[in-house]
């Protein structure tokens, strides 16, 4: 399996909206390689934007015969028209000349026919954004092979509701493949396409759930309300009360963390006092960048406060963890670090 890009009309230019479109034509000579094969991915764009992919079935091939503009100088066939200049054509060579020659060529034609129609994508995607997924820099060549893994991963980042179909073709080749077949290939483009989804994936879960850390932001601020940092990427949303049900998203259950603190958090490395609201560190944490959060207020952007039984019950818990044989000597010294610090 390849995967191409292929510049084309604009989707509603010449077909209605041309969303029905289900071939693509194109034309090379005895020498080319540039050859589309049954089971190829064919990404369609035009001038300004992505516009389709399709999965090619079958490809046929036949020979032409065409007319070619030339240059009446040289007899080169790469001649542009410049529509506001006295001498309109200027060949490759840059001979002018007001009448093009025509010369008659062979030409193979080749169609690739798409197993099902050709799916539009909708997210904006500008030609300068595929142009490190083409194998050529070149741009007037109109069908460039491209980066397969790269491409398929980046386009279905880019649109999610394209990012189903791209799996299914690209699982149904892979099912096709013989054991053989297999041990050869380095990397699937599926599997490299769930990697790099991975990372956004763990990403969005640890963020928790999007309108729940949307109210948290409105609730208390968009910072951390331990460390203060105000980068939005980094904040977490948190569960006071640990996360049971859906009931447990409540605002007042919630607060905004800096990534790490999040962690540290749900490991029961950090706590909140309900006494006073104050951060607790764990004995563990002692001598790291982490002991000067120790003694840390927690106190919301608003009046609206965090609910008190959740705190009473995870401080309780995060005691247990610091009452336990194993960490009793350094209960203690946490103890004095504490007054130390006060």
């Amino acid at each position: 399996m390849q995967c191409w890009i292929a510049v084309t009309p604009p989707l509603d230019a010449d077909h209605s909206t041309r969303s029905s479109l289900s071939t693509y034509t194109y034309e090379t000579n005895d020498r080319s390689k540039k050859q589309i094969a049954a089971n190829d991915l064919l990404f369609l764009r035009d001038q300004k934007r992505l516009l389709a992919v399709a999965h090619v079935e079958s490809v046929s091939t036949e020979k032409r015969e065409r007319v070619v503009p030339t240059c009446p100088v040289c007899g080169v066939t790469k001649v542009e028209m410049r529509k506001k200049r006295d001498i309109p054509y200027r060949c490759f060579n840059g001979h002018q000349f007001a009448e093009q020659a025509e010369v008659r060529q062979m030409t193979i034609v080749h169609t690739a026919f798409f197993a099902h129609e050709c799916v539009k994508i909708t997210a904006p995607i500008e030609p300068s954004e595929l142009r490190p997924f083409e194998t050529t820099n070149s741009k007037h060549i109109k069908l460039k092979l491209a980066d397969i893994t790269g491409l398929c991963g980046y386009v279905a980042r880019r649109d999610h509701n394209i990012a189903p179909i791209l799996r299914s073709w690209l699982r149904s080749r892979t099912l096709e493949l013989g054991e053989r077949d297999a041990d050869t290939i380095e990397a699937s483009p599926l599997s490299v396409m769930d990697e790099q989804d991975r990372p956004f994936q763990a990403i969005r879960a640890r963020r928790g759930v999007a309108s729940f850390r949307e109210k948290l932001i409105n609730r208390y601020g968009a910072r951390c309300m331990i460390s203060g940092c105000n980068v939005l990427g980094l904040l977490e949303a948190c569960h006071v009360s640990k996360y049971q049900g859906t009931e447990d998203n409540h605002p007042a259950n919630g607060i905004l963390l800096r990534s790490d603190l999040h962690t540290l958090f749900d490991l029961d490395l950090i706590g909140i006092n309900p006494a006073d609201m104050s951060v607790t560190i764990h004995a563990d944490l002692l001598n790291t960048e982490y002991q000067k959060f120790a003694g840390t207020r927690i106190l919301p952007a608003t009046d609206k406060g965090i609910d008190m039984r959740a705190v009473r019950s995870r401080w309780e818990q995060f005691v247990r963890r610091l009452s336990t044989l194993t960490h009793h000597v350094a209960l203690i010294t946490l103890c004095f670090q504490l007054l130390a610090l006060a």
